[in-house]
């Protein structure tokens, strides 16, 4: 029975075998190791590389894509010679389109204004207006960049009135507001009023509306008026442009000031209609 039990323990590893069967078996472990992360590192840098292409080709095909925009152009030979073209656009003011992630969906450099702006600019020439009218104009951007080009390029005149009405310099930025333009080969402005709708509520009103009224103060929003006369025919055009507020958790708020809109466009009508006729006397 000893030499048995003597040959069972002589099969056991002794205690140093085994430590150096655990250091090769880290070893292999850390070389295993280092090789994944040198693979993983060989395959960032691929995907890296693969994203670097795919971003230059990109950026190439949308210079292509600018350099054929010039080319398009609304069809309006189907409209007569006195017929009167008018365009409403939102610019998306450059503060709201890079500030914030609410148009994260977007590419950012497709945000920025140098890219943004060539791209309406051409889209404006295409559509030929004699009538613009534009929401969320940035103030600075207006004087620097839009209004010269507007004037040179579609002859157009314009006013612009912030949000808020002229609370600061116009230009200074920090500050969006809307425009009205003409054609000035088209048309003569006779008159012109810029209004804030908070400036205009009514003066009575009863008094479970006037949390309400006090509620429709708070904002900015208001209109440019022009009169307008036609040099083809002579006949005169009121235009108007707007931005009004919009929050579907207080959609009155819009109503109340399309209601004061509409007051004061039909004061401004009868002021410009009295003034013509104090004229022609």
């Amino acid at each position: 029975q000893q030499p048995k039990q003597h040959h069972q323990q002589g099969q056991q590893p002794t205690q140093q075998q085994q430590q150096q069967q655990e250091g090769q078996l880290d070893e292999s472990q850390q070389q295993q190791r280092q090789q994944e992360e040198q693979q993983q590192q060989q395959l960032n840098h691929s995907l890296l590389q693969q994203g670097q292409q795919k971003q230059a080709q990109s950026q190439q095909q949308e210079q292509q894509q600018d350099e054929q925009l010039p080319q398009q152009q609304l069809d309006v030979s189907w409209m007569p010679p006195d017929a009167i073209r008018v365009v409403s656009y939102n610019m998306l003011a450059d503060m709201y389109a890079t500030q914030g992630n609410a148009k994260a969906y977007c590419k950012r450099a497709l945000r920025q204004w140098d890219n943004r702006w060539p791209r309406m600019a051409t889209e404006l020439v295409a559509y030929q207006p004699h009538i613009l009218c534009m929401q969320e104009v940035d103030d600075n951007l207006w004087v620097r960049d839009i209004h010269p080009w507007l004037a040179q390029q579609l002859h157009m005149q314009g006013l612009y009135w912030p949000r808020g009405g002229l609370l600061c310099n116009i230009g200074a930025g920090g500050r969006e507001g809307i425009v009205l333009l003409w054609d000035k080969r088209r048309f003569k402005l006779l008159k012109h009023k810029e209004v804030t709708f908070a400036q205009n509520l009514p003066e009575q009103v009863p008094a479970f509306e006037v949390s309400f009224w006090e509620l429709v103060a708070r904002f900015g929003e208001g209109a440019i008026m022009a009169m307008l006369q036609c040099g083809m025919t002579g006949r005169l055009l009121l235009a108007t442009c707007t931005h009004l507020w919009f929050d579907p958790r207080v959609p009155d708020i819009k109503v109340a000031q399309a209601d004061i809109l509409c007051r004061c466009v039909r004061e401004f009508a009868l002021q410009c209609r009295q003034q013509l006729q104090q004229q022609q006397q």
